[in-house]
């Protein structure tokens, strides 16, 4: 038997319910929130931490207490925040504690336990709705989201968009809206920080239309917030609100029956068997829209750009991506997205994605140290014997003896 064999173990954790919610409807503010934690929160004498766990539409399924005592990083480990969240499925959270004291303003130990909980949420893909501060005594609260945003740097809104605002004939703001490309339905999805600084990628909603298909949850992620500028931000909601509430055939994002009718007759748009791509211009900014009109998905993913940025990346992607021996002659040249295969002496072989940065640098596959500049690559695939090819030869164009 191997000195390194470690027994199997199976862990199963099951959800224990103790008090209970006494709401089924969303928590679209801070007021419904404390209101819905009241009978939980009342006579406090000592600093409390609860997560209230919410569905897709902002509904609570259930709520933890995280702890009791005062907030601080080593008081309030994330394996407790997240693990009640994790068993109940939750797709939102929001972060309540009080302050015996009667005061809600934020501590500095507040700002960093929020920022952290932001942190974890993105990397999880939860939304992390609120942090709340509830004064006992006094019954002020406190709002992150209200009061200082920047710490919850892409969470969800809580907000569900219900009434019109676009109001006929008002001049449309779209000047072009049509069925992506190839090349351009590789950027309605997450992309690494690199290829979001080149395209000028500001940011991405996602929504969804609800259980009858007639709602419109959405929430909002940064990537760069330097670039969510008011103009943005105004022309943003305008792009939303003629998709939503435009008296045409292309207000597609009106409810999930027209979402439906609109990606099936455009069957170009079609990403894979469940995804339709669009793109939509302005004068300034496009808007990536990845299309989903099954009920239980995300209905939206709309990826917003600085088009001069994205347009100048896509067409330089077009000269595709070198791949260069030791002596810095290039053996092929890959389409962007195209996969490459690293052979290893041992016999081990791996298949790569590999993204366009600039002429000169690429990313190989996933991970976070996957940006190589092509000379680098080049010595580091010969001082491990490893030799590289295309996946699919007929993609890649052979320059001969090209430097």
């Amino acid at each position: 038997m191997s000195e390194y064999m470690l027994p199997r173990v199976e862990v199963r954790l099951k959800l224990k319910e103790s008090e209970v919610l006494y709401s089924t409807s969303p928590i679209n503010s801070p007021d419904k929130a404390v209101q819905v934690m009241a009978d939980a929160l009342k006579d406090l004498d000592r600093e409390m931490v609860c997560i209230v766990n919410m569905d897709t539409k902002n509904r609570p399924i259930n709520f933890n207490v995280v702890s009791i005592g005062s907030i601080n990083e080593s008081m309030v480990p994330m394996q407790n925040i997240f693990k009640a969240a994790l068993l109940s499925n939750s797709a939102r959270i929001m972060l309540l504690h009080t302050h015996p004291s009667g005061v809600a303003e934020p501590s500095r130990e507040d700002d960093a336990i929020t920022h952290k909980v932001a942190e974890a949420c993105r990397l999880m893909d939860i939304g992390f709705i609120d942090h709340v501060i509830i004064g006992c005594i006094s019954g002020d609260i406190f709002s992150y989201q209200s009061d200082k945003p920047e710490l919850l740097n892409g969470t969800t809104s809580m907000v569900k968009e219900t009434a019109p605002r676009y109001e006929t004939g008002e001049v449309n703001i779209i000047s072009e809206l049509r069925p992506m490309t190839g090349p351009e339905k590789m950027y309605c999805y997450s992309q690494s920080s690199q290829i979001r600084c080149q395209t000028g990628n500001i940011g991405y909603l996602r929504a969804d239309m609800d259980t009858d298909g007639n709602g419109f949850y959405s929430s909002w992620n940064d990537f760069n917030k330097e670039w969510k500028t008011p103009e943005f931000k105004e022309e943003f909601d305008q792009v939303l609100n003629q998709l939503r509430f435009g008296d045409n055939s292309e207000s597609f994002l009106a409810n999930r029956k027209e979402l439906m009718k609109y990606c099936f007759s455009h069957p170009s748009a079609s990403i894979n068997d469940r995804e339709f791509g669009f793109r939509a211009d302005t004068g300034n900014y496009a808007y990536l829209m990845r299309l989903n009109p099954s009920k239980g998905e995300y209905n939206l993913y709309c990826y917003c750009y600085r088009k001069d940025w994205l347009d100048h990346h896509l067409k330089e992607a077009e000269r595709g991506i070198r791949f260069i021996d030791s002596h810095y002659h290039t053996k092929f040249i890959l389409p962007d997205g195209g996969k490459v295969r690293i052979t290893y002496p041992d016999g081990d072989r791996r298949e790569e994605i590999c993204r366009y940065i600039d002429s000169t640098h690429l990313e190989v596959g996933g991970g976070t140290l996957n940006l190589f500049h092509i000379c680098q690559l080049a010595e580091m695939l010969e001082d491990q014997r490893a030799e590289v090819e295309p996946v699919d030869p007929s993609s890649v164009r052979n320059p001969g003896r090209e430097r």
